[in-house]
């Protein structure tokens, strides 16, 4: 590459130099060369005259002898050819009418003997010879001489030789001069190119360092100080731009952007982390869509996506959008960054859960005490007015006192049941058959089913599965599910149950779905169903939505339950249970 780029450099140098050089010098030996020919031409020409006139008067000198008698025709042809043949005149010929007398050769055909006829001049040029004739019209002959035009050319380049060789020196030497001049010019330009293609490579440290006082000189001084400004200034944006890579690379916040089509041009590390975990759920295309509204809308959005995963899961997404700007204020596209809050909602959550727990506990344990304690006053009074009417044997008072007391028990029950919710229970895990319980649920519900007409279904996969659980807590979490699901459906309604074996993070669970065709929740409120005190009813505190003590039994056995529900079409409810797998005691359960 830089062999051509020599070439080119000094070509363009030396050409017109050259040109320059050799036009003048070329066009002078042209001139001098056809003068001097046209001047050995001419001479050449007069001399073929001179001897053409010479011949004449010599076939006249004969003509007179032959008038004067002294010889005849005849004789004097044949002495006039035979002297002309003497003289070796190669380049003259003598023909009349019948043909050539002398000089039929080459150089004289019957062609030319034709044209010569024909002509009224007394020159005829043909390419490579000029002929000049006479007649001479008392013998009928013509008399016609021959010049050769490049003849003489060798008398020609003897004549100028010393003209030509000192031309020829002064090109030469030109052309020398030329060179060194085009070399001299050509080698700061082409050192100054060999180092732009260093730098070319990345080699930035290289110095052009050309010393000379002229323009070359000051160019090469200009380049060298813009050569430091530029390592200067790469240097800071090499630094620069590593610290910024650092940090994308680095956070744990998803970074992405996009061109103002929403066409993705770069997402970082922990981004792509983040698509790669949740494969099965279209994040991406959320987030393409996010940043197209900020790009329309011209302005900055910030939005928590919630999205339903194919295994019913919800995950949490936090996205923030900003457009992308030029100095001059030109939108080229958005900055998306996004980040996976699951775990923090799924926290939060849990502690708002166990914040309303407590405070129901709280609620419940005041509640009870000042349930409890006119309730006392109450039975004791009662049991003071029956002993009385006990010794007045009025029966049906009796009767009516012992009515009141079993209320108060009842209620007494009820604020101890209330009690057992709000304060810690011993969980005690055995070795429990699910579908045992579960019929066992059913046969307690069988009033409510028979009342409403419900159908169930009950399915399982396997009628041994065994679950590691509390035996009574339960049975209570079936119960309460069982129960609310028939308080949903209308009369006729239909009821599935289906148990089935699962692995969730690579620990065995036992699956039990509860699916009705109830009223179904609205998915505005379906996040408050866990609130103590909410409730869709239009009367009641929401003391007893069975939601609320069934996640907590359900939590107090190490298991999972997740709700899915659609308005006036029906609930899904699973309860994950830890399955049985062999280990009897408390300290091998599964813990979470």
């Amino acid at each position: 590459m830089r062999f051509k780029l020599r070439l080119d450099i000094e070509n363009k140098i030396l050409i017109p130099f050259m040109i320059l050089t050799i036009l003048p010098i070329t066009i002078l030996g042209i001139v001098s060369y056809w003068n001097g020919y046209q001047l050995l031409f001419n001479d050449r020409v007069k001399t073929q005259e001179m001897l053409l006139n010479e011949s004449l008067q010599y076939i006249e000198m004969l003509d007179q002898e032959v008038q004067e008698d002294r010889i005849s025709l005849e004789e004097g042809k044949k002495r006039a050819e035979t002297y002309f043949s003497g003289t070796k005149r190669n380049n003259m010929a003598i023909f009349d009418s019948q043909g050539y007398i002398i000089g039929n050769s080459s150089f004289f055909t019957d062609e030319l003997k034709a044209k010569v006829e024909n002509s009224d001049r007394k020159i005829l040029d043909r390419k490579k010879m000029r002929y000049i004739f006479a007649d001479y019209p008392r013998w009928g002959w013509t008399v016609i001489f021959g010049i050769e035009k490049s003849f003489f050319l060798e008398e020609l380049i003897e004549i100028q030789k010393y003209t030509l060789l000192l031309t020829i020196i002064f090109l030469v030497l030109s052309m020398q001069s030329i060179i060194f001049i085009a070399h001299h010019i050509s080698k700061p330009i082409k050192y100054f190119a060999e180092v732009c293609k260093r730098i070319e490579k990345g080699n930035l440290k290289e110095k052009v360092n050309i010393q000379r006082r002229d323009e070359i000189g000051v160019l090469s001084k200009s380049f060298d100080n813009m050569l430091d400004q530029i390592n200067s200034s790469t240097e800071k944006l090499i630094e620069m731009t590593k610290f910024n890579e650092d940090i994308l690379k680095n956070i744990d916040i998803g970074i992405m952007t996009t061109d103002n089509g929403g066409r993705l041009l770069s997402i970082n590390k922990s981004g792509r982390e983040i698509l790669k975990k949740y494969s099965d759920v279209s994040i991406l295309d959320e987030l393409i869509q996010q940043t197209l509204k900020t790009i329309q809308h011209k302005r900055k959005i910030n939005k928590v996506m919630s999205i339903s995963t194919a295994m019913g899961k919800s995950i949490y997404i936090d996205v923030s959008t900003s457009l992308l700007k030029k100095e001059d204020g030109n939108t080229y596209g958005a900055i998306c960054s996004f980040n996976d809050i699951t775990a923090r909602k799924v926290l939060e959550n849990n502690l708002v859960r166990v914040d309303r727990l407590a405070s129901v506990g709280q609620f419940a344990a005041g509640l009870a005490h000042e349930i409890r304690n006119p309730l006392t006053g109450l039975k004791t009074g009662i049991q003071v007015i029956k002993n009385r009417e006990i010794h007045q044997n009025d029966q049906s008072n009796v009767e009516l006192l012992d009515g009141l007391t079993y209320e108060i028990d009842r209620i007494n029950n009820l604020v101890s049941d209330l009690l057992d919710f709000s304060k810690p229970k011993l969980t005690v895990r055995e070795k429990v058959k699910v579908k045992e319980l579960i019929k066992k649920s059913l046969d307690l519900s069988k009033d409510g089913i028979k009342t409403k007409n419900i159908a169930v279904a009950l399915e399982i996969d396997d009628a041994t599965l065994y679950a590691y659980v509390d035996k009574s807590q339960t049975e209570q979490i079936f119960l309460n599910i069982i129960n609310n699901a028939i308080e949903a459906m209308e009369p006729g309604g239909h009821l599935k149950i289906k148990v089935k074996s699962v692995i969730l993070e690579k620990i065995p669970y036992i699956q039990i779905n509860f699916k009705d065709n109830g009223s179904g929740i609205e998915d505005a409120i379906l996040d408050k169903i866990f609130d103590p005190f909410f409730t869709t009813k239009a009367k009641g505190t929401g003391l007893g939505l069975v939601v609320v003590v069934v996640s907590k039994l359900v939590e107090e056995n190490n298991g999972k339950i997740e709700i899915e529900s659609k308005l006036s079409v029906g609930t899904k409810i699973k309860v994950y249970l830890p399955e049985y797998w062999g280990f009897e005691n408390e300290d091998k359960s599964i813990d979470h």
